[in-house]
């Protein structure tokens, strides 16, 4: 999860890139050919997460991949972290941008892997070998995907729960996987900006949109991340449920009638996840009472 940058950000410069022999123990790749992926990761102030997520990148046992970081101009010390960081995979710029989304399309205009995939600070893969099992799974299947999705290993206040993805059929009722349990063939899609806060599943009705062939979406039944929750998506819920509604409008396809009762439909299920959250603040805080 990137700590998330609006608008209104000073103007920042941008950094260099930075190269240098991959670290002790990671595989690496030649770097005179394209690699398998691209993982992108964008960041804002957000320097002991994206320390994890560099622990989990970097020390992958497949090496065949680049990692882009884009980092909204923090004033965290994020920049010394990423010159320590030596690994020839690695590069990275540290500038301003006007959200997440334009973050992630200045990543994905810098990528050049098969496969793009997105883990931002904060956010892990769930193993070492995540990216081995994926490339296995990919060089296994029938057809070459277009599209590749897993379950994911969500986490708030280090406690962990599995969250298995639903059909990519059900996309119409809202993001079936995580974000960043998905790979996505580098075609050249973009975020569309004028989502602030659920472009991620714009983009995803998208993607699916262009694939005419059932047989190049592939179907991970085990976690691909660890995923750190309370992103943009979370904290500002209601405007998300709004922008959902313009996106089965607009990019789905779906009647109104469908989108207003798809939107009321959530809007009551986040009020009454929210009551059952201060519910078990309180009850936690004010504690069993005592007995005389």
């Amino acid at each position: 999860m990137r700590a998330g940058t609006e608008g209104g950000l000073k103007p920042g410069t941008r950094d260099r890139d930075t190269a240098a022999s991959p670290g002790p123990g990671c595989g690496g790749r030649k770097a005179d050919r394209k690699p398998m992926f691209s993982v992108i990761t964008v960041c804002f102030n957000d320097r002991p997460n994206l320390k994890v997520t560099a622990d989990s990148v970097l020390c992958q046992t497949f090496g065949d991949f680049e990692w882009i970081v884009v980092d909204g101009n923090s004033a965290d010390g994020t920049r010394e972290l990423l010159l320590r960081l030596v690994d020839a995979r690695l590069s990275w710029t540290s500038e301003a941008d006007t959200g997440l989304f334009d973050a992630m399309n200045k990543g994905m205009d810098r990528a050049s892997g098969r496969y793009l995939v997105f883990m931002n600070s904060g956010d892990a893969f769930h193993r070492p070998d995540t990216l081995a099992q994926v490339a296995r799974e990919i060089g296994g299947a029938a057809v070459e995907p277009a599209f590749v999705y897993g379950d994911s290993v969500d986490l708030r206040d280090g406690v962990e729960s599995y969250k298995a993805a639903r059909s990519h059929r059900l996309h119409w009722r809202g993001q079936f996987a995580k974000h960043q349990s998905m790979f996505f063939a580098n075609t050249g899609l973009r975020y569309d900006l004028g989502y602030r806060v659920t472009a991620d599943y714009a983009f995803i009705a998208n993607v699916l949109g262009a694939i005419d062939d059932e047989r190049r979406i592939l179907r991970l039944h085990w976690p691909v991340c660890r995923f750190l929750l309370g992103g943009i998506n979370e904290t500002r819920r209601f405007r998300a449920l709004r922008e959902d509604f313009r996106i089965r409008r607009n990019e789905l396809g779906l009647s109104a009638a469908s989108c207003a009762a798809l939107y009321l439909l959530h809007y009551a299920h986040t009020l009454s996840k929210r009551a059952l959250q201060r519910m078990r603040r309180f009850t936690g805080s004010a504690g069993l009472p005592r007995h005389s």
